[in-house]
């Protein structure tokens, strides 16, 4: 194996560095001079380009497919609030109010026991939604922030 300063790209990369980037004209000739067949290295060169073009398309869209496949599970976890009876609804929000969310989630909604039923469903639904996220996506909750300081 050559060694690093010696090696073809080093070298490309040095001569570049030297006496600026030669015209494309130049590049091929002195490619032909040297013998090599530059329309099967240009072939072979874009070749290259376009395999790690695709290959990061590809990378790409296996993240979109496992952050939908991620966003599907959540939405399989989560209540449907809007089915919910009213009373089903009354009892699940006094749960929140009462903790069953944590101290936080309670905290925040104990002022809202005049809200609507609408209100306290759309309010169900995001807690559900929050609860189902992966610990990856949450923010860190307040109590974590000052125990950093």
């Amino acid at each position: 194996m050559p060694e690093k300063n010696h090696s073809p790209m080093s070298q490309i990369l040095k001569g570049i560095a030297e006496n600026g980037t030669p015209a494309r004209t130049e590049v091929l000739e002195e490619l032909a001079s040297l013998g090599c067949d530059t329309d099967a290295l240009l072939a072979r060169a874009r070749a290259i380009i376009e395999d790690h073009k695709r290959s990061n398309r590809r990378q790409w869209i296996d993240v979109a497919k496992a952050r939908q496949a991620q966003a599907e599970s959540i939405a399989q976890k989560v209540t449907d609030w809007g089915k919910k009876t009213v009373a089903e609804v009354e009892t699940a929000f006094q749960q929140v109010l009462n903790g069953a969310f944590g101290q936080s989630a309670a905290v925040a909604f104990r002022n809202k026991s005049a809200i609507t039923v609408e209100e306290k469903r759309v309010l169900l639904e995001s807690l559900d939604i929050l609860s189902n996220l992966p610990d990856s996506t949450r923010e860190p909750s307040r109590q974590d922030d000052a125990a950093d300081t």
